[in-house]
């Protein structure tokens, strides 16, 4: 499954604001990968409560039919709970008072 717009867009926009795009320019004695790896892990715990985020979303997303169908299955189950009530009732009308 392709990964949503909305979310390589918001990974991009942070990326960028944190000086990602600027790293190639810099000639420092750190150098670019330093400073990439320094970014990521400061990234990382947003990244890591995203990615969860995502993932419990698509779960729910998942979960939503089986909770109509458990839905259905339930107003079926009280639809038939209800007729047969109905006959009771109605066979002990016909019985008359008890005694």
């Amino acid at each position: 499954m392709r990964m949503p717009n909305f979310i390589f867009v918001a990974v991009s926009v942070l990326l960028s604001l944190s000086g990602l795009a600027q790293i190639q320019a810099q000639t420092d004695e750190t150098g670019p990968r330093i400073d990439l790896l320094r970014t990521l892990l400061t990234w990382a715990p947003m990244l890591l409560i995203v990615g969860v985020w995502v993932y419990f979303m698509r779960n729910l997303r998942r979960s939503q039919p089986k909770a109509a169908q458990r839905m259905e299955r339930l107003h079926r189950h009280m639809d038939e709970v209800e007729r047969q009530l109905a006959r009771i009732v109605s066979i002990l009308e016909r019985q008359g008072p008890s005694r």
